[in-house]
């Protein structure tokens, strides 16, 4: 009788000298970064993943790694890639996520995983790329190419919805466009809106997705900004003094921010029920600003630059 209790009590201890161990040890090897070939990882034990902190190469080609040992690498320091003149060409895959590179003075070339769904690389000031093709069925760009001046081409495909703010600021590619009112490409994107933006804002039918910035060149302005029953992804900001005009549209993706501005869209409309359940200040439509409304958005398609044309 003794004798079992005793080995129940090894039992229990063991598990609990194991356990100790065990965290102690993840808590230990935690504190430290690793190289292992051209790169330097820190490994976080507990969650199961590894981040490139280091690299130290001198890879012409380079594919930055998705996994060390049973490992997944999810994370690439900020400067890991900044200003390495080897690099000349870089291949994007769906993992590591987000992953930026500054200054490559050689860089000219990126090919991407056809299997890729999101692009989230940032290439910054990576002046010898003329030329990107994004793959058929990638749907965002979270990441993009801002201030690589030399970008002139750029194909965005069909089963694109959604583009950041930022992806191609400072672009010969913006440059050229900077006469299109409006430029749509991919599903209803709009990439570019050359527009007064302390003044009323119309985005016309046919877009889906405003993918532009709509904050103001000044501090205080008081406007009415139109959006078209087309669109199907919003995130943005209601400014003192703006005023959204929406139609009865249903939304795949609905995200705005009150700040001191208005909402105008139909009464049993989602946006007035969205409205409610957030807190922002909403009114519903009269007939004269529906017919206001559709009469800018539905005009203001004739003056869309569309990608493919």
């Amino acid at each position: 009788m003794i004798v079992d209790v005793l080995k129940k009590y090894r039992i229990v201890i063991l598990f609990v000298v194991i356990t100790v161990t065990s965290v102690l040890l993840i808590v230990y090897l935690s504190r430290f970064d690793y190289w292992i070939g051209d790169y330097k990882y820190h490994f976080y034990l507990d969650r199961k993943e590894a981040h490139i902190v280091e690299y130290r190469g001198k890879d012409e080609v380079l594919y930055v790694p998705d996994k060390i040992g049973p490992f997944p690498v999810v994370y690439v320091d900020m400067y890991v890639f900044d200003g390495i003149d080897t690099i000349k060409e870089v291949h994007v895959t769906n993992t590591p996520q987000y992953v930026v590179f500054f200054n490559l003075g050689e860089m000219n070339k990126v090919f991407f995983d056809e299997r890729i769904s999101s692009f989230d690389y940032d290439f910054n000031n990576c002046n010898k790329i003329k030329k990107i093709v994004f793959p058929e069925g990638l749907q965002e760009i979270s990441g993009g190419f801002p201030n690589c001046s030399s970008l002139v081409d750029v194909y965005l495909p069909k089963s694109i919805s959604r583009i950041s703010l930022h992806a191609f600021i400072g672009t010969q590619f913006e440059a050229n466009h900077s006469n299109d009112k409006y430029y749509v490409a991919g599903n209803g994107v709009l990439v570019f809106c050359n527009v007064n933006l302390n003044e009323d804002v119309v985005i016309p039918s046919g877009v889906k997705n405003c993918c532009v910035s709509l904050v103001l060149e000044k501090e205080h302005s008081d406007r009415k900004i139109f959006f078209p029953e087309t669109l199907e992804r919003i995130n943005n900001i209601v400014f003192a003094g703006d005023i959204f005009y929406f139609g009865g549209e249903e939304f795949t993706e609905l995200d705005i921010y009150g700040k001191g501005g208005l909402i105008v869209a139909p009464a049993d409309s989602p946006m007035a029920k969205y409205c409610e359940e957030n807190n922002i200040n909403f009114r519903p439509m009269t007939e004269e600003e529906e017919k206001e409304w559709r009469e800018k958005t539905e005009a203001a398609a004739s003056e869309i630059t569309y990608q493919d044309e």
